[in-house]
């Protein structure tokens, strides 16, 4: 019985304790996807050129030397909605 008490009360503080941590971890989660955001609000530079597919995170990135047109600023989200992907040589 003394055994049987010892062990369920080991089993509370275990599962309390874990408990503990996941809600200590939520501000960090937070945070991570915060950060996520700001990201996807970072300023990348895309060439509109007929064949460009890609987003750089430099504007000066050699991705970018055959375009065929302006090298534009736009927003991370925006470039995904236009189906880019991140450069192999600057991401």
């Amino acid at each position: 019985m003394k055994t049987l008490v010892l062990g369920i009360i080991g089993l509370v503080l275990v599962s309390s304790t874990f408990i503990l941590k996941e809600s200590n971890n939520q501000p960090a989660r937070s945070q991570i996807s915060k950060i996520q955001q700001n990201k996807k609000d970072a300023v990348v530079y895309i060439c509109k050129g007929p064949k460009s597919y890609a987003y750089h995170s430099r504007s000066r990135c050699s991705g970018l030397n055959n375009c065929s047109t302006e090298i534009y600023e736009v927003n991370e989200s925006e470039a995904l909605s236009m189906r880019r992907t991140a450069c192999q040589k600057c991401h």
